[in-house]
């Protein structure tokens, strides 16, 4: 059994750490609700603007010169968040497996720790546009902000896509891969609708009818590039309550084994002690 001193020494270090954990919890517990909430509007919003881009327009974007595909992967920046980020690394792990290797692949990740797990293995299956840490503020202004400081043309790719964690309900998440926005060839923009009939329609737009398709699809894309960090945000909060809620239940189970531990090594000592005294006064008659 270790000495009395190292037992407090041991009692004091994992008492620092529980206030700790505690805290981190409580933290974690008011920012998930937080994230939670604003998931459910940035949700309704998505699925009104996905709607009307339905609606209003007949195909996807298009634009020429388009090429390659874009990935875009939603983690955090910083850790305790129990199996998150490992569940992104591995989804990504997966999805570089089974891509075709003709495929021109570009990376952004928002995010720095599952870039930070696979940067030795991303250098061979594409190019990595850039490494940038989650937005502060999740509302969308400030969203509209971050997307537009990034200086990424979009639109300069075939196909972007998202990998993120998808928030379902409690204890209820998974790690998602979907497009978001493809751009087809400008040939086919009119899809099963020929150009002629629609320049001879009843109604005539200003701008024309390709600039209103282009601003409906792009608003869209946005709402769902949102919509997806607003997802792994509410996760990795929900994820960092969890994980910190168990290493607090953890911490009182250590401490007190310690402190049992120590209240034996003091008891052991006192009844040392009075058998030494007890010993003395019988040697003494």
């Amino acid at each position: 059994m270790a000495s009395r001193k190292a037992l407090s020494t041991r009692i004091r270090s994992v008492k620092s750490i529980q206030k700790t954990t505690r805290v981190m919890q409580m933290i974690s517990a008011s920012k998930f609700r937080t994230a939670r909430e604003g998931l459910g509007h940035a949700r309704r919003y998505c699925e009104r603007v996905l709607n009307e881009a339905k609606e209003h327009s007949c195909n996807n974007i298009a634009v020429e010169g388009a090429s390659g595909k874009l990935l875009v992967i939603f983690s955090s920046d910083r850790g305790l968040c129990g199996g998150f980020n490992h569940s992104v690394e591995k989804s990504l792990r997966e999805y570089l497996q089974n891509s075709a290797t003709d495929e021109e692949l570009s990376f952004l990740f928002i995010g720095k720790k599952a870039y930070d797990a696979v940067k030795n293995v991303i250098a061979d299956s594409g190019k990595v546009l850039g490494v940038v840490s989650q937005p502060k503020n999740l509302g969308f202004y400030a969203f509209k902000g971050f997307f537009y400081s990034l200086g990424i043309d979009f639109t300069s790719y075939k196909r972007v896509s998202v990998l993120y964690s998808k928030f379902h309900a409690i204890n209820s998440q998974e790690q998602v891969i979907e497009d978001i926005l493809t751009v087809d060839d400008p040939n086919d923009f009119y899809g099963s609708k020929d150009k002629a009939e629609i320049e001879r329609g009843e109604n005539l737009y200003d701008p024309d009818f390709a600039s209103i398709n282009t601003k409906l699809w792009f608003n869209s894309f946005m709402g769902r590039f949102y919509l997806s960090l607003c997802e792994s945000v509410t996760c990795e909060h929900f994820c960092r309550m969890i994980s910190m809620e168990s290493a607090n239940t953890n911490t009182k189970s250590m401490l007190n084994k310690l402190v049992l531990d120590y209240n034996r090594s003091r008891q052991a000592a006192i009844t040392t002690d009075l058998i030494e005294v007890v010993s003395g006064c019988e040697a003494l008659g």
